[in-house]
């Protein structure tokens, strides 16, 4: 793997997502709008992140693998970019 940090903070994103996500939505407090531009600079790092692992996401797929390793990824990613279509959406 090339960039082992790109995951750790994939995932370190990814939980102040859920975090950030959740207080924002519970406070609906203007004095709470924190928690919401918390939310935007995390989401748009994680967008950062997935253009920098773009190309091993690409090249993965020229690998041999067995059928469910493979699925899962796919399923991962649409899951992925299906849930940040819908953040802007929202937004």
């Amino acid at each position: 793997m090339r960039f082992p940090w790109a995951n750790t903070l994939l995932i370190l994103l990814i939980f102040v997502e859920l975090g950030s996500g959740l207080l924002g939505l519970m406070s609906g407090s203007s004095d709470k709008a924190i928690f919401i531009q918390t939310h935007r600079v995390s989401g748009f790092g994680i967008l950062v992140i997935m253009g920098w692992k773009a190309r091993n996401i690409r090249l993965s797929f020229r690998w041999k693998r067995s059928v469910k390793p493979r699925l899962a990824s796919i399923v991962l990613l649409l899951t992925l970019m299906l849930t940040l279509g819908l953040g802007f959406y929202w937004s």
